[in-house]
């Protein structure tokens, strides 16, 4: 580097000899020339005094304007770089020029070269997925609420008006909001005030009306029952879970799944007890569970398959004390979704979206290719990822991903997986659903789904009319349409009925009729839906 250097000379010594300079053209001009653009070699770097030495530098890839031999030559510097200051965030630096990375992408990031660029957020908390905003909400035709998604939520905002939310769905705040289908009969909640009602048969109570021995063709209240905030049966039993989060229950009570510490049926709800805050409720043919507002979830009943997850497999066949469901010996089974009980099995949709399941196994309703016949802790399905909805049969399991497909296992004599095979599985196999779907249900030995315009498809049993197409009594292994109906809220299938809940408030039931499980004021079977009506 060139520092201060003056020019010149001193009394009585010799004159610094000084070397041309040579410019960018390379031509040679003395010392004493004035010279434009000039490259300097060998330039002394120091001031010189009388008797002292003078040493040389070279200074390279300088370019210096207007240096003459009494000139201070400045410090250059390093090369300038073109992506000095940074790049923006969805650029990266490439041969010193910054350049967009993103492309077509408008949220997630690239990493290139590198580096990595920011390509942008979502709006609401919405997914991406390759490069693309994901309407989640869009993709499972939901019009409120929150849903699950990538082991996050994503909201798809509120009802307008009047309408009220339920299951992602804006529904009129009259008529029924939610149904269940049991063994021969069924109930479903009131939109206004979350009383109950139910219909069909009543030899042990299952009615809840406190006129057990009775059946009724015909809606009817349950006794002493209000708030009710979701509703569960499955075999002649029926829970509920109400506002202030307890539980009541009534019907069969042989193995204690009632929860109230007795084996005492009951025709009208009694309070399950010991039963922390309850968010849902889920009944399986014998064995009872509640999920809490933080995930966690107790069960009770009957436990002679391992059904209650607590690890034990009881000789007596029940347990009257509630425990929570547990991954093993030390760690409870938090983050839970959803629940959903079959005959004596048991499956979870957990906050990552994962589906676990535990209980009997003896024909893959736990979803596990090894043959161990009872499961007494959860076990992960490991091939259902990103799920939204889980269902339990007799004994078989069903579950909807993200993509809307339908995956199905356990038995399938009758068609219920809805692969185009009448075969049990052991792990889950695709059902052939022609359109996306966003929920599924499974009666004891049929399926069906909600697809995302909100129209039905069932399959598996059909000897009673239960699938809802206006068929001839026999199974299919794929989807078919039920027959006029649409906007499905809530939908439920039993032994050989299914009924639906539109967002209009109306109740719709199809299939075996003997014990006026239709509501439809007849015992008649019918083969396409029937609307229910109230006493």
């Amino acid at each position: 580097m060139v520092m201060g250097l003056t020019l010149g000379c001193a009394t009585g010594e010799l004159p610094l000899e000084l070397p041309d300079v040579v410019n960018t053209n390379n031509q040679v001009y003395p010392p004493d020339v004035l010279v434009p653009d000039v490259a300097v070699v060998d330039v002394v770097t120091q001031d010189v005094g009388p008797g002292e030495e003078v040493g040389l530098d070279v200074v390279e890839d300088a370019v210096v304007e207007d240096v003459g031999p009494d000139s201070v030559v400045e410090d250059a510097g390093p090369e300038v770089s073109g992506c000095v200051g940074g790049c923006g965030a969805r650029e990266v630096c490439e041969n010193d020029v910054c350049v967009d990375a993103c492309g077509t992408a408008v949220c997630g990031s690239v990493t290139r070269a590198g580096q990595t660029a920011i390509c942008g957020a979502c709006a609401g908390g919405a997914p991406c997925e390759s490069g693309v905003c994901v309407d989640v909400c869009a993709q499972v035709g939901a019009q409120c609420g929150s849903m699950p998604w990538g082991g996050s939520s994503v909201s798809c905002g509120n009802c307008s008006g009047a309408t009220n939310c339920f299951d992602n769905r804006c529904a009129e705040p009259v008529g029924y909001r939610q149904v269940t289908a049991g063994f021969n009969h069924t109930c479903a909640i009131r939109a206004q005030g979350g009383g109950v009602h139910c219909w069909g048969a009543n030899d042990i109570g299952q009615l809840g009306n406190n006129a057990a021995g009775t059946d009724s063709n015909a809606a009817v209240y349950v006794f002493n029952l209000s708030t009710a905030r979701s509703v569960s049966s499955h075999t002649n039993h029926t829970c509920v879970s109400r506002d202030d989060n307890q539980v009541r229950c009534w019907g069969l009570n042989s193995r204690g799944q009632l929860g109230n510490g007795s084996v005492v049926n009951a025709p009208v709800p009694v309070e399950t007890t010991n039963v922390f805050t309850a968010a849902s409720i889920a009944n399986g043919g014998a064995h009872t569970c509640a999920r809490n507002h933080s995930g966690e979830i107790l069960c009770w009943g009957a436990n002679g398959q391992g059904q209650l997850g607590n690890g034990e497999i009881l000789a007596g066949d029940f347990n009257h004390v509630k425990s929570i469901v547990k991954l093993n010996a030390q760690d409870n089974m938090g983050d839970n979704l959803a629940i959903a009980l079959g005959s004596a099995h048991s499956c979870a949709l957990r906050s990552d979206q994962t589906v676990w399941c535990w209980g009997f196994n003896q024909v893959g309703q736990v979803g596990q290719s090894n043959m161990v016949q009872a499961y007494r802790w959860p076990t992960k399905i490991t091939q259902i990822e990103g799920a939204i909805s889980i269902a339990s049969g007799l004994n078989h399991s069903c579950a909807v991903n993200q993509a809307g497909q339908v995956w199905c296992w356990g038995e399938g004599i009758r068609g219920q997986l809805g692969n185009g095979l009448t075969a049990r599985n052991h792990v889950p196999v695709r059902a052939e659903m022609p359109t996306r779907a966003v929920r599924v249900v499974a009666g004891f030995n049929h399926s069906c789904a909600i697809d995302v315009n909100r129209d039905v498809y069932c399959w598996g049993d059909n000897g009673r009319g239960q699938l809802g197409a206006g068929l001839a009594a026999t199974s299919r292994a794929t989807p078919i349409k039920v027959s006029g109906l649409s906007n499905v809220l809530s939908l439920s299938g039993g032994y050989q009925h299914t009924c639906a809940v539109r967002s209009n408030g109306t109740a719709h039931c199809w299939g075996d009729n003997e014990f006026g499980q239709l509501g439809d004021r007849s015992n008649t079977m019918r083969n396409v839906p029937v609307a229910v009506s109230v006493n």
